[in-house]
């Protein structure tokens, strides 16, 4: 692998519902999965999961370098994390990839932290950043 394609950055996020009813949280999965693939071209995966033995919801997502990483948390953060966060509790993040120095310290990856804490949640959240495959 070149050097030139070590920009990538992705993150798992695991959330707990907070309703039993999760049609809400199904129709929140739409539109952010419509939204995101529209109108974020390098995002190059964003999809949700659901583990029913565990009862907890996974995100994926996985960006072309760390200036996307960074617009796409913005956006979600001005456009989504209210509703999320009615209705998802964050319970872990792990990050992967390599994250450029200013995305690891900009407010946009800290929003994932920050939504953690208001939560009162305990964040593990691990910069992974591999240097070969």
């Amino acid at each position: 692998m070149s050097d030139s394609t070590k920009t990538w950055v992705s993150w798992i996020i695991e959330c707990k519902a907070k309703v039993e009813d999760v049609s809400a949280i199904l129709t929140l999965a739409d539109a952010m999965s419509v939204d995101f693939h529209e109108s974020e071209p390098n995002t190059l995966n964003f999809e949700w999961s659901y583990c029913e033995q565990l009862g907890i919801y996974l995100l994926h997502e996985r960006y072309a370098n760390s200036e996307s990483a960074q617009k796409h948390v913005e956006k979600f953060g001005s456009a989504y994390a209210g509703k999320f966060l009615e209705l998802l509790d964050i319970k872990k993040v792990t990050v992967f990839g390599f994250p450029s120095n200013s995305l690891k310290e900009s407010q946009s990856i800290n929003l994932y932290i920050r939504l953690q804490q208001i939560n009162n949640n305990l964040i593990d959240l691990i910069c992974a950043i591999t240097n070969s495959f």
